[in-house]
């Protein structure tokens, strides 16, 4: 069920501008799945059972809770400029796709670089410094390609 919500929410939002959103029969269609798959997954997959797949009584836990918000915001900022910014380029800037994936490479080098780096760092610096110090770097870099 929490398949059948996710994929149709995501047939969703990548034809919904093409298809005009909700006056399209066909992602009318994909809505009433996935608000069926969402409450169902959740209603009998997660909240009924001893054991649920998804057990949502774990976000009670306030590091917990704030954690999976942070992994949240971090991906919707890491995807959507993964996404986002190649298409400027193309569509707004006139580059070509091989253009575009040469502006982008050096910062995909540069965090290839960096794991290891950050793997030996991990064992001798406090994680929250680490964390603190990319999210900055990482604001930093959005606000200069802004």
């Amino acid at each position: 069920m929490i398949s059948l919500g996710s994929r149709s929410m995501q047939i969703i939002l990548d034809k919904g501008e093409r298809e005009d959103w909700l006056s399209s029969g066909f992602i009318q269609v994909f809505f009433v799945l996935m608000i069926v798959g969402i409450i169902g997954g959740n209603r009998f997959g997660s909240c009924e059972k001893k054991h649920p797949v998804v057990d949502l009584r774990m976000l009670k836990d306030r590091n917990f809770a704030v954690a999976t918000l942070a992994m949240f915001f971090l991906g919707f900022v890491l995807y959507s400029s993964t996404v986002l910014i190649p298409q400027f380029l193309q569509e707004m800037m006139g580059y070509t796709a091989e253009l575009a994936g040469l502006a982008l490479s050096p910062g995909g080098a540069v965090i290839m670089f960096m794991m290891p780096v950050v793997g030996i760092l991990v064992s001798r610096v406090n994680t929250k410094y680490l964390i603190a110090f990319g999210c900055t770097i990482s604001a930093l870099s959005l606000f200069v390609m802004a």
